[in-house]
């Protein structure tokens, strides 16, 4: 891939929640990249963060077609 890439996830501080630990796996997932993805956790989202946080969502969106 050689065009920029910006990964919108779900994320939890709460320990307890499998959430709480996909930054390792998205950066180690995106590391090949010959341009570094850049990654924008959405708090309060799960696994659909177009639903769970539909405002945050697009706001991430519009970030990256600026």
């Amino acid at each position: 891939i050689t065009a920029p890439v910006t990964v919108v996830y779900g994320w939890s501080a709460d320990d307890r929640s499998p959430r709480s630990q996909i930054d390792a796996l998205f950066r180690a997932s995106y590391r090949s990249l010959r341009t570094p993805a850049a990654f924008e956790r959405i708090e309060g989202a799960e696994h659909m963060v177009m639903i769970d946080q539909p405002r945050r969502f697009q706001a991430a969106v519009e970030r990256f077609l600026r």
